[in-house]
């Protein structure tokens, strides 16, 4: 199905579903009552270079083991997210714009999967990618950028795999983790939103290994409330507030990062936060390496705290830090 316009149905746009598969190239695909293009059941088309835009539901739909390419297009403006896959769905989503929708720009849940790859998603209503429910994508290669609300969303047991991507300019966190969301973030940059960079909280979990976080307006990465991730050979910078901030119970391990440049604390602690800090570098913050206040606990182990403006560490009378084979001048 080449160089048409299908629009204005009663129902989806395209539908391929029980083993279709087919190719729809160079096609305007808009303002259908349901979805632009749904996939299900096996159906395993191509969708290239096709417009798919202000429908009154998603996008691209691809559900109960849908499979499908999808390259190459313009997704944008739908009343519903761009990308929805769910149900066992697994397509590719390659180099295609999805922005500009009234909800977010992709949603994987109840055990969803797909690959997301060199994706631009931009100024979506809600949050750039959303994974949930046992929902577990790979996101790779992608720019998540100036959303409306989070870049990264992982929430209530999803999982998911985000390599190699640049999550920047979002009016919330860059990456958000909660509720048993247990994803591995690695090698991206996150920078420049309006909140943290990483914030994990509410038992949330998850790794974020090899990647480059700065700039943003409140702490690089924060943790609370169960938050327990594992941050791992990452350069946390150049701040408004603290590097690393725990507090109200978060936990965490911070292990062989580069902790610097912050406007506040390298990492601050306070309210029963009680993360493990080793072989970090803590330097050149604008206040104390450590500062860890009002029943902070924790354990700093083999870091250098040297070179901090207020010094290696503040720790209020009655917190309780382990403090073993630190350098601090």
């Amino acid at each position: 199905i080449r160089n048409c316009q299908i629009h204005d149905g009663k129902s989806s746009g395209v539908y391929v579903y029980t083993n279709g598969q087919g190719t729809v190239v160079d096609c305007d695909i808009f303002g259908n009552a349901y979805v632009g293009v749904e996939i299900k059941e096996g159906g395993n088309p191509t969708i290239r270079n096709c417009q798919i835009h202000d429908g009154k539901s998603s996008g691209v739909y691809v559900h109960t083991n849908g499979q499908g390419t999808v390259v190459d297009c313009d997704i944008f403006g739908n009343a519903y997210v761009g990308v929805q896959i769910t149900e066992g769905g697994n397509p590719t989503i390659r180099n295609c714009q999805i922005h500009d929708g009234k909800s977010s720009g992709v949603y994987i849940h109840t055990n969803g999967q797909g690959t997301v790859v060199d994706c631009d998603i931009f100024g979506n209503a809600l949050r750039g990618v959303v994974i949930t429910e046992g929902g577990n994508p790979t996101v790779r290669n992608c720019q998540i950028h100036d959303g409306k609300s989070s870049g990264v969303y992982v929430h209530t047991n999803g999982q998911g795999t985000v390599v190699d991507c640049d999550i920047f300019g979002n009016a919330y966190v860059g990456v958000q983790i909660t509720e048993g969301g247990n994803p591995t973030i690695r090698n991206c940059q996150i920078h420049d939103g309006k909140s943290s960079g990483v914030y994990v909280h509410t038992n949330g979990q998850g790794t974020v290994e090899d990647s480059n976080i700065f700039g943003n307006d409140y702490a690089e990465v924060e943790i609370k409330e169960g938050g327990n991730p594992t941050i791992r050979n990452c350069q946390i910078h150049d701040g408004k507030s603290s590097g690393v901030y725990v507090y109200t119970n978060g936990q965490g391990t911070v292990v062989d990062c580069d902790i610097f440049g912050n406007a506040f604390a390298g990492v601050e602690i306070r309210e029963g936060g009680n993360p493990v800090i080793q072989g970090c570098k803590i330097n050149r913050n604008k206040w104390f390496g450590l500062y860890v206040y009002e029943n902070g606990t924790g354990t700093v182990t083999n870091c250098d705290l040297t070179s901090n403006t207020a010094g290696p560490w503040k720790i209020a009378s009655g917190c309780q830090v382990q403090r073993i084979w630190n350098k601090t001048g």
